[in-house]
């Protein structure tokens, strides 16, 4: 049975700078030749929603490694330059994966069984 290596995850949101209507459509236009672009170091997008007030983009990356998704986000920031749209990062974190969520459900039970033997200790 092969075992595939869960991607990693990051979610993101990018600013327009010197927005107008005219380049936050075209910066919508430009989404298919971005995901061709990561495409290529092995990074997806998903969840991409745009905010037309803000001028915003949130999504989240999949990727394999922070070399991968720092290439790949050069690459597509130097595609959208090109086309004359500038951008912003306002925000960008790493998602923990499942492991990782497990393994803080696992503190979290064992600091729980410590307290409450710590209760049944003062109540003795």
């Amino acid at each position: 049975m092969a075992v595939f290596p869960v991607k990693k995850k990051r979610e993101s949101v990018l600013r327009l700078k010197n927005p107008s209507p005219e380049k936050f459509q075209l910066w919508k236009d430009l989404e298919g030749e971005i995901k061709t672009v990561l495409g290529k170091y092995g990074v997806e997008l998903e969840n991409i929603v745009y905010d037309e007030e803000k001028h915003t983009k949130s999504f989240t990356v999949l990727y394999d490694t922070s070399e991968k998704v720092n290439k790949a986000l050069v690459s597509s920031t130097r595609l959208v330059v090109e086309k004359g749209i500038e951008v912003e990062i306002v925000s960008s974190r790493d998602i923990p994966n499942g492991s990782e969520k497990m393994s803080m459900k696992k503190a979290e039970s064992l600091i729980d069984e410590a307290e409450r033997s710590i209760e049944n200790l003062q109540n003795m």
